[in-house]
């Protein structure tokens, strides 16, 4: 399944301090929600033109509304763009969202098109989302619990996406019962930056490992199960992949054909390998209203073969190789500036996964 990461804008409403494509949000809130529609609106066509071709003969293809904050455009723009574009085919709706713009019109039009939602919220308290601000410094999390109790009554379909750093650290209890009070299901994942600006936010490999385990015990000894395992995707994966020889996470960041089938356009029609990896000339693949598709699949028939390559090189024969594929190579190379480098996730996921072999 071809998995289209869709950049209706590259604008966005919040100044997260760790945001990888942070350069892009220099403007206040009513000027970018009337530029992004109206360039949204003049590009209309080109991009349903770009995504019949990216979709063509894909049976079950899914996009994912990213940026930049998608909900900057405007709901009825919105709308029609989806109407045209389900029309002749099945496709899987995806939207990832701060969750601050989220209003009653914002929830029909998720369930209208049948949305799977992810909110981003860093944890249970205004320190641990200390990095996710209004330009005025305002904190958000207030807002997105407003919003997420509206999806919530609302019966739409959500996902947290949380963004671990070392405000965490020790909370590890508070945030178990911030999960369960609030019924959330959720990714946990470390920050990580090669920005000295934000690198005092990491958790060191051990640091993450240590709050991970600590809350895998959490969860572990409470008898009342009051956080279902599939609650924390981190521990549902971990799980299966101890339990079930054959299991394998399908994410982006375990396929050795990320960069062919997790794709990033943006609302001018320049595609890219990666979301993460936007705005990189190395991850380029071309233009869709200029390039023809042959021009650009060999593209990603070359960045392909790197990425096989990085896989060989630094992972050899290990034994997670089929599980992992080597990591996510934005992650190595937003770290290190080489998909050739292993990503701190290699050694956290080796590290938990004896830990939490010694419970099983």
């Amino acid at each position: 399944m071809k998995t289209v990461i869709f950049r209706p804008t590259n604008k966005c409403n919040l100044r997260c301090t760790y945001c990888y494509d942070k350069n892009n949000h220099n403007y206040e809130e009513d000027k970018i929600k009337k530029n992004a529609t109206e360039l949204f609106k003049s590009e209309e066509q080109d991009i349903i033109n770009s995504l019949d071709k990216l979709y063509a003969n894909e049976k079950n293809p899914r996009i994912i509304f990213h940026g930049g904050e998608p909900l900057l455009i405007k709901r009825s723009v919105l709308d029609n763009f989806l109407k045209i574009i389900t029309k002749d085919r099945k496709l899987n709706i995806n939207i990832q969202t701060n969750g601050t713009l989220i209003d009653e019109e914002i929830i029909e039009l998720f369930k209208k098109y049948n949305f799977c939602v992810g909110l981003s919220l860093d944890g249970c308290n205004e320190i641990q989302n200390s990095s996710r601000i209004y330009p005025n410094g305002k904190n958000s999390l207030q807002t997105v619990l407003d919003k997420i109790k509206m999806l919530q009554n609302n019966d739409v379909k959500f996902g947290i996406i949380m963004s671990i750093n070392k405000s965490h650290i020790g909370c590890e209890n508070d945030l178990y019962n911030f999960i369960a009070s609030n019924n959330l299901s959720c990714n946990i994942r470390p920050v990580f930056s090669s920005d000295k600006e934000t690198a005092k936010q990491v958790m060191t490999t051990d640091e993450y490992v240590n709050f991970f385990n600590n809350m895998f015990d959490i969860w572990y000894n409470d008898d009342e199960k009051k956080v279902s395992t599939k609650q924390i995707t981190e521990f549902y994966q971990k799980l299966r992949e101890i339990i079930d020889p054959k299991f394998k996470d399908k994410t982006c960041n375990t396929s050795n054909r990320c960069f062919k089938d997790f794709i990033s356009l943006d609302v001018m029609s320049n595609l890219y390998a990666c979301n993460r990896l936007y705005g990189i000339d190395k991850f380029y693949y071309g233009n869709l209203k200029y390039d023809s598709m042959e021009t650009i699949q060999e593209k990603i028939e070359m960045l392909l073969k790197e990425r096989e390559k990085s896989i060989n090189n630094k992972c050899g024969n290990c034994e997670r190789l089929n599980k992992c594929n080597g990591g996510c190579p934005a992650e190595s190379y937003d770290i290190y500036g080489d998909i050739l480098h292993p990503a701190p996730e290699c050694e956290i996921n080796q590290k938990v996964l004896k830990y939490i072999g010694t419970k099983i």
